[in-house]
């Protein structure tokens, strides 16, 4: 049973109870993993990119957030710490 990554199955009571809906829902997984990971291999992620100056004005950087500062030549995440700051990677 092939499922469009586009459609995911629906909550159904009588799935839930059967243990079908686990079964659905793993299928539906794994096949948005395998495309996720198929564009990823081919395409790679592309992060904001932004000046240092730019990530100064970050009013509430999320932790993990993960940019590329121009200015420095690097990728960098918002790790929490003691100072909170951005680390490159």
């Amino acid at each position: 049973m092939s499922q469009d990554i586009d459609n995911p199955p629906l909550y159904n009571a009588i799935s839930e109870r059967s243990g079908l809906l686990t079964v659905s829902w793993n299928l539906y997984f794994s096949n948005f993993i395998q495309t996720v990971q198929e564009y990823l291999g081919s395409n790679g992620i592309r992060f904001p990119q932004l000046t240092q100056d730019q990530i100064d004005n970050i009013k509430s950087p999320t932790y993990g957030q993960t940019i590329y500062n121009i200015t420095a030549g690097t990728a960098q995440y918002w790790k929490k710490g003691s100072p909170d700051s951005w680390v490159s990677f």
